[in-house]
């Protein structure tokens, strides 16, 4: 499951998925955001992982990678906000996955989002779903 916005005057799509996300959750984001009329593919993007961990493996990340770079869907900076160890390693396999066709990076702080993409991160995001332990 996700949620995503686009906002258009800062060229800026904002994606949130949630716990127990399948490659096929990630899939279904990227073919509903290439067919809405509201995005560019030059725009940036902000996807947040925090407090939750994905259901997908290796595999899955080849697919997903293998899709966008097909497709041609993003050309703009994008950057990840993790914080939980699997989504991190996975988020880095697809960053190098995807390298020769749009810079994705991974981020463990806003501030380092920020930096990558030119905005205030914090003006974007929402409470992490990270539950107390």
């Amino acid at each position: 499951m996700y949620t995503y916005a686009i906002n258009a005057d800062a060229q800026l799509v904002v994606v949130r998925f949630e716990a127990g996300t399948q490659a096929a959750d990630i899939l279904g984001f990227f073919v509903e955001l290439e067919a809405d009329s509201a995005y560019a593919h030059t725009m940036n993007g902000l996807v947040d992982l925090r407090g939750i961990e994905l259901d997908i493996n290796l595999e899955d990340v080849r697919g997903l990678a293998e899709h966008v770079i097909s497709r041609s869907l993003k050309s703009g900076r994008w950057a990840v906000y993790v914080d939980q160890p699997k989504a991190t390693a996975l988020a880095m396999l697809y960053t190098k996955a995807v390298d020769a066709q749009y810079s994705f990076q991974v981020f463990s702080t806003a501030a380092g989002i920020s930096s990558h993409l030119g905005i205030n991160a914090s003006d974007y995001l929402r409470p992490s779903a990270q539950r107390p332990a």
